[in-house]
């Protein structure tokens, strides 16, 4: 009976340390959900300050660009006054022109010219007997020279005028282009600032489903703790029992040979009604002590 005895504490020995084998690997396995969890945490919160460090690049990429497109229309504006201005001289440089080619007209000749004509003649009228017809001639001919220079003289001023607007609308005219130009360079950067912006939130966009996908693997690490801390706690309640089992098993070997036969037969006893009960086949040992002990009715089991 005492053998009987021993290799139960054997089987359970074995029980015992399949369980703690298994509880061993839950732990391990525990830990490394563990690790996976505080990766995943620390790998999420990571990338959604990156995703918000990328909102704020854009932001102020699209603030840029806002302020650049600002001063684009500001000068564009300023290219209408601009051109306007420059419509405004070009009609006064006309008008001058058209007043300058009807003063030479009249004129006739260059002023220093007409000027040197104009003496000689006031000398030779002054200085020369001449007869009345001739003289009337002179006073006629220096009244037209006198005309003439007049307007020769004006003609230069306007002349003047016509080169002043002439160098104005060149004034005009390099304050247009340069204004061209710097519209061209604000163009290419607000289209730059543009792109900066939308390539800031595209990132933004990818690094914030990454940062979806770390904290679905954390979830879903989250519950398989769950389930193994489940799992654990019902491996520990299995060890806890055996051990009990054990201990009392353990301390029948320290009874009297009597008190053992009485309790490992009652043990004997109940794993045979335990296989009549699931049709198992009984051996000769089983059998004697059923039917010793009234717990198989021969003639039932026959029928």
């Amino acid at each position: 009976m005492k053998s009987f005895v021993q290799k139960k504490i054997g089987e359970m020995e074995e029980r015992l340390s399949d369980l703690d084998f298994a509880l061993k690997k839950h732990f391990e396995r525990k830990d490394a959900l563990n690790a996976s969890i505080r990766e995943a945490k620390e790998e999420r919160d990571n990338l959604h300050q990156e995703a918000r460090d990328l909102v704020t690049k854009g932001k102020a990429h699209i603030e840029r660009r806002n302020a650049v497109q600002k001063e684009i229309k500001t000068l564009k504006d300023s290219r209408t006054d601009i051109r306007k201005a420059m419509d405004r001289k070009a009609s006064e440089l006309g008008l001058s022109k058209t007043e300058r080619d009807k003063l030479n007209i009249v004129a006739k000749g260059r002023s220093d010219l007409l000027k040197k004509r104009l003496e000689g003649s006031m000398r030779t009228l002054m200085e020369t007997d001449l007869s009345l017809k001739n003289e009337l001639i002179m006073v006629e001919m220096i009244l037209e020279l006198q005309e003439r220079l007049g307007a020769s003289i004006e003609a230069d001023g306007v002349h003047t005028k016509v080169q002043e607007r002439y160098s104005e609308l060149k004034d005009i005219q390099s304050q247009l282009d340069e204004t061209y130009k710097r519209v061209g360079e604000l163009i290419m950067e607000s289209n730059t600032e543009h792109e900066a912006a939308m390539t800031a939130f595209s990132q933004k966009d990818d690094v914030r489903n990454r940062a979806q996908d770390e904290h679905h693997k954390m979830i879903d690490c989250v519950k398989e703790l769950k389930d193994l801390e489940l799992e654990i706690t019902a491996q520990k309640l299995a060890v806890g029992k055996v051990r009990d089992m054990l201990r009392q098993e353990r301390r029948k070997l320290r009874m009297h040979p009597k008190r053992i036969e009485a309790l490992t037969e009652k043990d004997r006893l109940k794993e045979a009604k335990k296989k009549v009960e699931k049709a198992e086949k009984l051996n000769m040992q089983d059998l004697k002590l059923l039917l010793d002990k009234g717990e198989l009715d021969l003639k039932k089991k026959g029928k």
